[in-house]
């Protein structure tokens, strides 16, 4: 099913199509995500908080679902059944029949897929540029009590809130963190942002579900419409020239509190928005590594592991994570946290130095090459 039809059919079958993202994976098939419409019965909360549901858009051949949550994983004919029988609502069994006749009919292919099919090479994918006039409609937090003092708490001053153009969305209650391109090679363009929410879990907005009446997890960071993660890095449009090696890390709020402790001292940092490294965005790492070990720095639970090691396979490897995708062509460290360190917001100088010390002063520092961090 194609990626329009997908996303009309996903609106019918109770997916959030206003909060969608996308990715490729290994196999370059574009999967499209949401939050997961069977949560409320399958879930263990009986809430979906991210992401964890997506659909693969496939225009020659049936489109499929897999939940990382529940595990819940089919065809979309055989997702609208499932829904008819937990809600009871006929209409699920309708919408079925239609998928059943939208992918009876052989979708032709777009340019994209055909030209993959013949083995010509893809294009270089690039992110779109935005209207710098959509960004300089929000006010500097600085101007804001209530995202000053949200800073404050956590660590990040007003010099670092100004050099890294950090903007709040009085509406929505967000910090703003605006995502730049290299200068030189991207322009310095801007590509989007992506908002934090100010407020603590107990102040969330009580938004709850029309149908079933449960209450919607709000989420804690949003992306401006358009903007493509894997199609970019927080942080590269403060590289400049320097040769000093890659940090890769997930959040933007710890990038700011990094940046806060004086990093740049000691590494450049590649905030990737989350834990899954792309193609692009690996690609773009290798090409600026200047010939020294890439750090990454993910965080201490299971989908940190997964975005640094991958899946592992049946037969024992690992597929599809970060250090798969960066160590052919460059040296890999996967450093160790800090002693009573848990998170990289709560690193000061001193932890920064110390890693720098530790793998780029002392000898005989080996790339990671199994899935045991570094101790």
């Amino acid at each position: 099913m194609n990626e329009q039809n997908l996303i009309d059919t996903l609106g019918q079958l109770t997916v959030d199509i206003d909060d969608l993202t996308t990715h490729r994976d290994g196999n370059d098939t574009l999967w499209i995500n949401s939050y997961c419409p069977l949560a409320p019965y399958t879930h263990t909360s009986g809430e979906s908080s991210n992401h964890s549901f997506g659909v693969s858009v496939d225009e020659s051949d049936n489109s499929v679902y897999y939940c990382f949550s529940c595990g819940a994983k089919g065809t979309l004919s055989t997702l609208a059944r499932t829904l008819a029988g937990y809600t009871g609502d006929n209409k699920f069994h309708k919408i079925s029949t239609q998928i059943t006749l939208i992918e009876a009919i052989k979708e032709k292919p777009s340019w994209e897929t055909r030209r993959k099919q013949k083995g010509i090479k893809k294009k270089a994918l690039k992110p779109e540029i935005i209207p710098e006039s959509d960004f300089d409609k929000f006010t500097p937090v600085k101007n804001y009590p209530i995202a000053y003092n949200y800073l404050k708490r956590r660590g990040v001053g007003v010099g670092t809130s100004e050099s890294l153009d950090l903007r709040y969305d009085d509406y929505r209650q967000r910090i703003l963190t605006p995502l730049r391109g290299l200068d030189g090679d991207l322009d310095g363009d801007l590509y989007g942002w992506q908002g934090r929410t100010v407020l603590a879990e107990k102040d969330y907005p009580d938004i709850r579900d029309k149908k079933t009446g449960r209450k919607i997890n709000y989420p804690k960071t949003m992306n401006s419409k358009g903007l493509k993660k894997e199609l970019n890095i927080l942080g590269l449009s403060l590289w400049g020239d320097n040769d000093k090696p890659i940090l890769v890390i997930e959040s933007p709020m710890a990038y700011a509190i990094l940046i806060e402790n004086n990093i740049e001292k000691y590494f450049r940092v590649a905030c990737i928005l989350g834990s899954d490294l792309s193609d692009y965005q690996a690609t773009l790492i290798v090409q600026q590594s200047k010939n020294k070990p890439v750090l990454l720095m993910f965080d201490l639970d299971n989908a940190g592991d997964k975005g640094i090691f991958g899946v592992k396979q049946p037969d024992g490897t690992y597929n599809g994570g970060a250090l798969q995708k960066l160590k052919p062509h460059v040296k890999v460290i996967v450093p160790e946290y800090p002693n009573g360190k848990e998170d990289l917001d709560d690193f000061d100088e001193k932890d920064i130095k110390d890693m720098y010390c530790k793998y780029f002063t002392e000898p005989s520092v080996k790339p990671v090459s199994n899935k045991t961090r570094i101790s």
